[in-house]
């Protein structure tokens, strides 16, 4: 027909196409574009939930030739997911299955059938949706906060809404104290209080959100501490010591503390607080009176207030004895005698008065450091005197001593005896004695015709020692002729030791020595030590040299040990007496050298040789008494003293 003439004709009816040519010519040639598709898709499409994500879907197939398989697409509206489609590579399949789909979501669905030309328009639409799940998410945002000790405020927000899986029924709270099983409880809302805590005690937290299908995760935990409260009361309250003025109480913290203790406090039972205290478990409650009933509470607190308290119920000590009065004219060189006034008690069982003496000077200086402040506790040498009345004699005491005295009453309490407040400090100074006996009376560096004496100062010298009156009296050790005896003066030696040397003594003899110390009193109590004399050579009593040297030896070191002690003494009480004022003014070194001036000296003109007698005996006696008989056995080394038990005797044997 010309250029420009279309042809529209049907393919093979198998093709399902069409063909469009065109001339280009004008002739019969034509050029011709067919295009051939799948005119049938699939009919009679239905969509069924078969879980919460997933949707199985079926189909008539296509009545189309050549179907090599089908394509089910599907979409949804939700904004958290899209759509996608799934390839059935069967051209025979009338059936599909979509997974991994979102729960309680809408899908609308199609399928087409597909052939290597192509495929064809979209079946029927189909909508379905899936079911609802349990939450895959927990919810977001949990926060917890302390609304008082006993309760817990808790809110949070829905779950993501893809993790949501259906509509939010309701929500569920678990909670526990640390160590402590968990406890649940529902709610319908985003915020709950939890009630019936504990005060002050970690709580964690969890929520989690629930559909009809059930309860789906839990939120991370949350830790949150409950307020604070008042605590209990302080447990094992007691007392720690207890005075006329004062007590102080011990105690451990709360078994409840609920919270921070701040402090604790000391009350009247009015509630009247006396005290208020840091976190120390010990505090101390004062301006009490004497001889007083009180009860006490201590409570503790904490930021919210005191908690209920503790009791304790105390009797304060007997006051203070006062106007303590030394009866000067009944004072002695051993005695004292002081009064003072009664004290009234009425709250606890009075016993005695207690009387506190305690020597700080004597004639020689210092006895004991102290002052004159009030002292209400133990001194060392301090010593005691119990006294049902208000008048009392201290006795047994030392001449020309001063006494620092307090007085103190005693009285019973819970079954117990207490002191109470010590008065004023007095002192007083007895009057001047005569003295003890010297001490340590010593002989040493004996000969056949010597001997050296040597003492120190009496103890207690109950005044300045003026002197010292030696004397002896001598005989024989065979057949007991008197050989004469002697007196002399010897000035005190402050410093140490008193040495006294006598020469031109009778060889085999017994020499009785006495030394009396003197204050300006008077005499004292003498001591007494008898010193036997070797003879002039050893005599029958040796059987040869050897023994003659064994004798000296002997002596020797006895000597010498003597020599020691006496001169660690010395160095002792001359330390002693560079501490003191010292009283003495003569020669602290002076030796006084005394002759027998009565009676025969056998030694005079006769070789010692050095020898000594092997069995004699030193004898120390505490008093001096002319009762006293001594009988010696040389042959057994023995002295037997007679009708003197009193004595404190002091044997030293040379052998």
């Amino acid at each position: 027909r010309g250029v420009g003439t279309r042809l529209v004709f049907n393919m093979d009816a198998w093709l399902k196409g069409y063909c469009f040519c065109d001339s280009i010519t004008g002739f019969v040639l034509f050029v011709c574009f067919c295009s051939v598709i799948a005119q049938e898709p699939p009919t009679n499409v239905e969509a069924t939930v078969s879980t919460p994500r997933s949707i199985e879907v079926t189909w008539d197939a296509s009545s189309s030739f050549g179907v090599t398989g089908y394509i089910i697409s599907y979409s949804t509206t939700a904004s958290y997911t899209s759509g996608g489609n799934v390839t059935v590579n069967d051209g025979s399949a009338t059936s599909g299955t979509l997974t991994n789909l979102e729960e309680d979501t809408t899908y609308t669905i199609t399928v087409q059938a597909t052939r290597n030309s192509g495929m064809s328009g979209n079946s029927n639409e189909v909508s379905v949706r899936t079911w609802t799940d349990v939450p895959s998410s927990p919810p977001q945002d949990v926060f917890v906060t302390s609304v008082d000790p006993s309760s817990l405020m808790v809110s949070w927000q829905l779950p993501l809404e893809i993790g949501r899986n259906g509509p939010i029924t309701g929500y569920m709270i678990r909670y526990s104290r640390t160590g402590s099983s968990n406890t649940e409880t529902t709610t319908s809302g985003t915020t709950h209080t939890i009630s019936g805590l504990v005060a002050f005690v970690e709580y964690s937290v969890e929520v989690a959100a629930m559909t009809v299908n059930g309860t789906g995760p839990f939120s991370n935990s949350v830790v949150e501490v409950s307020g604070q409260d008042v605590p209990s009361a302080p447990r094992s309250l007691g007392t720690v010591s207890i005075n006329s003025s004062s007590v102080t109480l011990s105690w451990i913290p709360p078994a409840t503390p609920n919270g921070v203790i701040t402090g604790y406090s000391i009350q009247y039972a009015n509630g009247t607080v006396i005290a208020n205290f840091g976190t120390v478990l010990m505090g101390t409650a004062g301006g009490l009176l004497p001889d007083t009933v009180y009860e006490l509470l201590v409570t503790a607190s904490t930021r919210v207030g005191p908690g209920p308290p503790s009791t304790v119920t105390i009797t304060t000590y007997p006051g203070r004895v006062a106007e303590i009065n030394i009866l000067t004219d009944a004072i002695t060189s051993s005695a004292l005698t002081l009064n003072w006034m009664e004290l009234t008690i009425t709250n606890s069982a009075f016993s005695r008065y207690r009387v506190f003496y305690l020597p700080v000077r004597g004639p020689y200086g210092p006895i004991i450091a102290g002052s004159r402040r009030k002292r209400q506790s133990a001194q060392v040498g301090e010593l005691t005197m119990d006294f049902t009345g208000t008048t009392g004699t201290l006795t047994d005491l030392h001449g020309a001593v001063t006494y620092r005295i307090q007085v103190a009453a005693v009285a019973t309490l819970s079954g117990q005896e207490v002191i109470g407040e010590r008065s004023d400090v007095v002192e007083m100074t007895t009057l001047k004695g005569v003295p003890t006996a010297p001490r340590d009376l010593k002989s040493m560096d004996v000969t056949n015709s010597s001997v050296t004496l040597t003492w120190t100062r009496p103890n207690p010298p109950n005044g300045i020692i003026t002197m010292y009156n030696v004397s002896y009296v001598a005989r024989k050790q065979q057949g007991g002729d008197s050989l004469g005896s002697d007196s002399t003066i010897v000035q005190p030696n402050n410093c140490g030791p008193s040495i006294l040397a006598y020469t031109d003594l009778t060889a085999r003899a017994e020499y009785r020595f006495s030394v009396v110390a003197y204050t300006s009193e008077g005499a004292g109590v003498a001591a007494v030590l008898s010193v036997f004399t070797p003879p002039n050579t050893i005599g029958d009593n040796t059987s040869d040299d050897s023994s003659n040297t064994g004798v000296v030896a002997a002596m020797a070191a006895v000597i010498v040990i003597l020599l020691v002690g006496l001169t660690i003494s010395v160095v002792v009480n001359v330390w002693q007496c560079l501490k003191i004022k010292s009283f003495d003014k003569s020669d602290r070194n002076a030796v006084r050298h005394i002759h027998n001036v009565e009676g025969p000296s056998t030694a005079k003109g006769q070789e010692a040789k050095g020898s000594t007698d092997p069995t004699y005996e030193k004898v120390q006696l505490r008093k001096l008494d002319d009762a006293v008989n001594m009988d010696v056995n040389p042959s057994y080394n023995t002295m037997k003293l007679h009708d003197v038990p009193e004595y404190e005797e002091i044997v030293t044997t040379f052998s």
